[in-house]
C-alpha cells in the first residue's frame, strides 16, 4: 500500500545528482544509463475498514527502494508491522483481532515533475493471524486466515521536500478464506468498498 513519498527526497535530490554526475562518472553505471537515487523511509499508516467502521494506525513500516529520475519512476518494498484492534460492541470487548498486511510483490509508482506528485500502487493480503474473544488465548481462525486474493491499492499525493509526506487511497476488500469456522461471519462483516489507507512517509536520519 503508501509512503513511497520517499521520492520527495528522491525528487529533491535530482539537483545534488546532476552536480555529482561529473564527478563520478568514471565509476558510476555506464553513461546512458538513467540516474537512481536511493530511498529509505519511515512508514506511519492508518487503515479504515469501512464496514466495521474500524480505523487502526500502524507505526514503524518503512520502505527501501529507489526512483529512477530519468525514467520517472519509483520502485521498492513497504513493509509494515502487525497489529492489533478490539473489536466492539456496545461499549464491550469482545475481541482481540490481529491485522497485518502481507505485500505481495514490490511496490511501483511514478513520478510527476512538473507538480512534485506521486502515484504509487501496492498489491498485498489482508492476513489475520489470530481472533481472541473475550480475552482468551484461544485462537479462533487459525493461522492461515487471509484473503482470498490479493488487494490493489493505489495512493497519490504531493511530495514535500522539506517535510514528511503524505498518501492516500481507496482499496475493496475481497473475501476471506482458511479462516476456520469463522470463515463465513468474517465474509459477511469486513468484505466490501470503500476501506482507506493513508500513509506519512519520513525521511529516516
Amino acid at each position: 500500500m503508501r509512503l513511497r513519498a520517499k521520492l520527495g527526497r528522491t525528487v529533491g535530490a535530482l539537483g545534488l545528482v546532476t552536480a555529482a554526475l561529473a564527478g563520478t562518472v568514471a565509476t558510476a553505471a555506464p553513461a546512458s544509463a538513467d540516474p537512481t537515487i536511493p530511498i529509505d523511509w519511515n512508514i506511519d499508516a492508518t487503515t479504515t475498514i469501512a464496514k466495521l467502521g474500524l480505523t487502526q494506525n500502524v507505526t514503524g513500516g518503512s520502505f527501501v527502494g529507489s526512483a529512477d529520475i530519468g525514467a520517472g519512476t519509483v520502485t521498492g518494498n513497504l513493509n509494515l508491522p502487525a497489529s492489533d484492534v478490539q473489536f466492539k460492541l456496545l461499549g464491550l470487548n469482545l475481541a482481540d483481532v490481529g491485522f497485518e498486511l502481507a505485500p505481495v510483490g514490490p511496490t511501483n509508482g511514478t513520478i510527476d515533475f512538473t507538480n512534485l506528485t506521486v502515484s504509487i500502487t501496492s498489491t498485498f493480503n489482508i492476513k489475520i493471524p489470530h481472533l481472541n474473544v473475550l480475552g482468551t488465548r484461544l485462537n479462533l481462525v487459525g493461522s492461515r486466515c487471509q484473503t482470498a486474493e490479493p488487494i490493489t491499492l493505489t495512493m497519490s499525493g504531493p511530495v514535500d521536500l522539506a517535510n514528511p509526506s503524505h498518501f492516500s487511497g481507496e482499496f475493496t476488500i475481497p473475501k476471506f478464506k482458511n479462516c476456520g469456522l469463522l470463515t463465513f461471519a468474517i465474509n459477511l462483516i469486513i468484505p466490501g468498498d470503500g476501506n482507506t489507507f493513508t500513509a506519512t512517509a519520513t525521511p529516516k536520519a
